[in-house]
């Protein structure tokens, strides 16, 4: 399933390309004024080539503090980049799961014609996204209940257990969470098959939930290798980008660093792209003449 899924995203460089892009640009325009802002701030502190390395994080942090404008712009930078990378991503996930269908399937675009299938099918995902966070809630106060729960029974039991404790916890959060949304790739599957009549986003849903039942052994391992391969992303990923920061040239340090970020970057890119490929290949494998029928007779639907 993963070979296969693997194999599919290397061959559409240009579609790991479009949607790198499509993510990149959103939070490189919410950067922009927290990053002038930075310059102005610490260019020319005497630890300035420190900070710029990432040697100094504790003075960044004081230095922040002083500042009442951190805080709202750091947060409006962050939702800023988040929330539209968010929407673009739910719109544009109908037209992506239909550009990784297998080869010879009805509903499978290419080229041109994905940006199109985005474009018609946008509505009926943000409206499956909208249901999605709802779904999201319990786990969202579990995780804040749990948090909660730490704060209160942690002090006092050692480094260790407070170490092991949130651990566990940020791994069974991970795990729900990514859990939910190999489910809700399932609803958009089945909303992409079906009429666009009331009550669509809905039944989607309940879709999901029978073919999550049907497929539970391959969709808890999607979750697990979700999981997995996105912290091993973002561990090499944060670890080689230290290394590049603590050259003695700055400039090199820069540039090697902001290229090594953006090939982590679209690294995770063409990872997420994979994860979609092994859920359309789990969902359309059990019966596939069913499923190439009714969504034959669905093409027209949006």
């Amino acid at each position: 399933m993963w070979t296969t899924a693997f194999v599919r995203v290397l061959r559409r460089p240009a579609l790991v390309l479009a949607v790198w892009l499509m993510t990149l640009l959103p939070a490189l325009l919410a950067s922009l004024p927290v990053l002038l802002w930075l310059k102005g701030l610490l260019d020319h502190r005497p630890a300035a080539a420190e900070l710029a390395r990432g040697e100094a994080d504790p003075l960044l942090g004081e230095i922040l503090q002083d500042q009442p404008a951190a805080v709202p712009l750091l947060l409006g930078s962050l939702l800023g980049a988040a929330l539209p990378g968010w929407l673009l991503s739910a719109a544009a996930s109908g037209g992506l799961l239909d550009a990784l269908r297998r080869p010879g399937h009805p509903r499978r675009v290419v080229g041109r014609a994905v940006v199109v299938r985005m474009a018609d099918t946008a509505p009926a995902m943000l409206r499956l996204w909208g249901a999605g966070l709802a779904l999201r809630l319990p786990v969202v106060a579990l995780l804040g209940g749990a948090g909660l729960a730490l704060r209160k029974l942690l002090p006092g039991r050692g480094l260790s257990a407070a170490v092991v404790a949130v651990a566990a916890t940020a791994v069974v959060g991970a795990l729900l969470w990514s859990l939910l949304s190999v489910v809700l790739h399932y609803a958009r599957l089945h909303r992409l098959g079906a009429p666009d009549r009331p009550g669509a986003t809905w039944r989607a849903l309940r879709g999901a939930l029978r073919c999550t039942r049907q497929h539970l052994g391959p969709t808890l391992g999607l979750a697990a290798v979700s999981v997995l391969g996105l912290a091993v992303l973002v561990g090499v990923g944060r670890a080689v980008a230290l290394h590049l920061d603590a050259r003695p040239s700055i400039a090199l340090a820069a540039v090697l660093g902001l290229g090594w970020r953006q090939l982590v970057a679209l690294g995770r890119t063409g990872f997420h792209l994979a994860l979609l490929a092994a859920v359309v290949e789990v969902a359309d494998s059990q019966h596939p003449e069913q499923v190439s029928e009714i969504q034959a007779t669905s093409m027209t639907n949006f």
